[in-house]
């Protein structure tokens, strides 16, 4: 029987995605689910925090949530776009295909 290919954690696969959030927000809970229903088609690691016990995330983001961060940059305020994140997810995993590309071609060279 072969083995199954061993596969690598998800952060090293794709883009992190963070969604930030509070408590009792119907928007957020909306963002989450969109999120999960996009990991069937995008691979990706998705990060929830909550802004509630934060102060700093707090004042920033109390009245705009929910967020999305996509590897660090901010592609959803408020609204949250299906049409804006799949543009974000596909430009982050060409990112992720290519820097995969690079470190092959240079661990076959033996350059660091």
């Amino acid at each position: 029987m072969a083995k199954a290919p061993k596969k690598e954690p998800v952060g090293k696969e794709g883009p992190q995605v963070i969604l930030y959030e509070k408590p009792d927000c119907p928007l957020c809970e909306e963002a989450g689910e969109l999120l999960r229903e996009l990991q069937e088609e995008f691979t990706f690691e998705l990060k929830r925090r909550s802004i509630s016990g934060d102060p700093l995330l707090w004042a920033r983001y109390r009245d705009v949530i929910p967020v999305i961060l996509v590897d660090g940059k901010e592609v959803c305020r408020g609204v949250v776009s299906l049409e804006t994140l799949e543009r974000a997810l596909r430009r982050a995993q060409r990112t992720y295909r290519l820097s995969a590309f690079v470190r092959k071609i240079f661990a076959r060279k033996g350059w660091r």
